[in-house]
């Protein structure tokens, strides 16, 4: 595995994991958490963003 490969799975996990974080801390009876899950929605956006761009940067690599 490549690390180009590794890097696209890390990204897509942590990707996954903030929305269900934002999911999570926006819909938890507790007010305080509310910004937590503005900032992880937030988080996830900029993720998905990296991810398109890492992919452009890096597309003449191979995932093997």
């Amino acid at each position: 595995m490549s690390l180009k490969a590794l890097h696209l799975i890390f990204i897509s996990l942590a990707t996954i994991l903030s929305f269900g974080f934002s999911y999570w801390a926006l819909f938890i009876e507790a007010k305080d958490f509310f910004v937590f899950g503005i900032l992880g929605l937030l988080f996830s956006i900029f993720l998905i963003f990296y991810g398109f761009w890492f992919l452009k940067k890096l597309k003449d690599v191979s995932y093997l």
